[in-house]
């Protein structure tokens, strides 16, 4: 057996060049043939002109690149790009990026991919173990392995760019270390095999974990060639694919819901980008209500049971930043006398803190409707509705009533904003969104694209990690993990996470 020598992981002092390169290995990672037709939030970027341009603006907004925006701006991101190679190429306002080449379904993914394990402490670095698994060959990509609740586990998955590095790899002798600790090696197909025979399961499972490249028989993610499969065009434009309109109902009004890039310019980004046009929100008179006297803190559930008790059900939506001494609570119809009324007399006071209970003011109430629409815009589309790497396992509960990214101007405009944003927040727990993305209908009833919107809420969607976080490779990276230190992190809020 061949004998090589495993070298240790060891921290690095990155100059300005090298961030640079990393940079340019992050984007090229999200175009890859290993990423891009499997991650749905790039697929639509990729397919919403024929001419496949993506804004750099929208890439440098992704969780993973933001220290790089902050450092060079999106000039700087620009030029690293266009140092790249082969892949990529910038058009000539520095605006967009683009593939140069047609994508191909990569092959043979499953058989060069290896299992390691025993990371220990730093099983959540992704970037210190790209840098490790570097020195042993070409890397397409190093994906952390996470558990039901998205806790990194101390193994992760290693696809190396060509089987014969991965069996260079397998033979070294001795074993490769972590920090003097022996890592546990294999190749994918033995873990799947031994997790096939632990489960009692047939290994005739094998070959359906080998054709998705999973860890688990019955996992499926997004995949563009299955999903574009029978379409007379290899080019995989949007041209192929006849999506649904998609409407929710609000209010008593059946409202226009528009994918990223339908309908607009996407200049400003998926920060900016209007999923319900607040043009078409009218406004209902007497649905929100606010609530102040509570101090800097309201316990949402307080207040929810205390309504659910005076018989006003489904509960309302309630919007509160952390820290600010009013809400507003948002009903899904009209507030009579007669209800208003039982809703001061069932919660007077919480804690000997005597509440004040009002009507909103028409602006204000106006204002809250158009961003309460927007946010359940971009819920009712599920996954089409997810921008790629938003901040980690589902962003979205960063500004008022959902994220970043509602509509321009006002509370819900721009970063931070009140209205609906970047990543959404839970999910809808109905399929229906996504079923209806894949109708030949030409039209989505709200019953049919969308779940209740109105009983539901303040969260948007939970990511798989298979469909739009996908892990990154060695020289490439991975979205949603080890974002560079290099930026600053942004204040969490707090909103109604239970709505209804």
């Amino acid at each position: 057996m061949a004998t090589e020598t495993a070298a240790a992981a060891v921290p690095i002092t990155q100059t300005d060049d090298e961030l640079r390169k990393e940079a340019l290995h992050q984007v090229e990672f999200y175009f890859a043939d290993s990423n891009l037709p499997y991650d749905r939030f790039m697929w639509q970027l990729h397919i919403a002109n024929e001419d496949h341009w993506v804004p750099i603006e929208t890439i440098a907004g992704f969780k993973r690149m933001r220290g790089y925006k902050d450092k060079f701006g999106v000039s700087g991101i620009a030029d690293a790009l266009r140092q790249s190679a082969e892949l990529l190429e910038v058009d000539e306002s520095g605006l967009k990026v683009r593939r140069k080449t047609e994508v191909k379904e990569p092959a043979g993914q499953f058989d060069r991919t290896a299992y390691v394990k025993g990371f220990g402490d730093d099983k959540e670095d992704q970037q210190a173990l790209e840098r490790f698994f570097k020195q042993f060959g070409a890397i397409a990509a190093v994906r952390i392995r996470r558990d039901q609740n998205k806790a990194a586990k101390d193994s992760c998955f290693v696809e190396f760019a060509a089987p014969s590095d991965m069996d260079k790899f397998l033979a070294l002798d001795p074993k490769p270390k972590w920090k003097e600790a022996e890592l546990l090696i294999m190749t994918k197909e033995a873990y799947c095999t031994g997790k096939l025979k632990e489960k009692n399961l047939p290994l005739s499972e094998l070959d359906k974990m080998r054709d998705a490249n999973t860890a688990h028989p019955r996992q499926r993610g997004f995949n563009a060639f299955r999903e574009d499969a029978g379409s007379s065009s290899s080019k995989f434009t949007k041209k192929d694919v006849k999506l649904p309109e998609v409407y929710i109902k609000y209010l008593g009004n059946d409202l226009r819901v528009w994918r990223y890039g339908e309908g607009g310019s996407t200049t400003g980004g998926v920060d900016e980008w209007q999923w319900v046009k607040p043009d078409d929100v009218p406004h209902v008179p007497g649905t929100v209500i606010t609530l102040t006297g509570f101090g800097d803190f309201l316990d949402f559930k307080t207040v929810k049971a205390a309504l659910k008790e005076a018989g006003i059900d489904p509960p309302p939506f309630i919007e509160n930043k952390r820290g600010e001494t009013d809400a507003a609570i948002c009903f899904t119809e009209v507030v009579s006398d007669d209800v208003f009324a039982r809703m001061q007399a069932a919660l007077p006071k919480i804690e000997d803190k005597e509440l004040t209970w009002a009507r909103a003011d028409k602006e204000h109430e106006h204002q809250l409707q158009q961003e309460r629409a927007n946010a359940l815009g971009q819920r009712a589309l599920g996954t089409e509705g997810k921008p790629g790497g938003g901040g980690g396992g589902g962003g979205g509960r960063n500004g008022r009533g959902g994220g970043r990214g509602g509509g321009r101007g006002g509370r819900g405009g721009g970063r931070g904003g009140r209205g609906g944003g970047r990543g959404g927040g839970g999910r809808t727990n109905d399929r229906n969104a996504e079923r209806a993305a894949k109708d030949k209908a030409t039209t989505a009833t709200a019953a049919e694209a969308t779940m209740d919107v109105d009983a539901g809420a303040a969260g948007g969607v939970k990511r798989k990690r298979d469909q739009v976080e996908p892990d990154g490779g060695v020289t490439q990276g991975r979205r949603g993990q080890g974002i560079p230190t290099i930026g600053r992190a942004e204040k969490k809020t707090k909103v109604d996470e239970t709505d209804g």
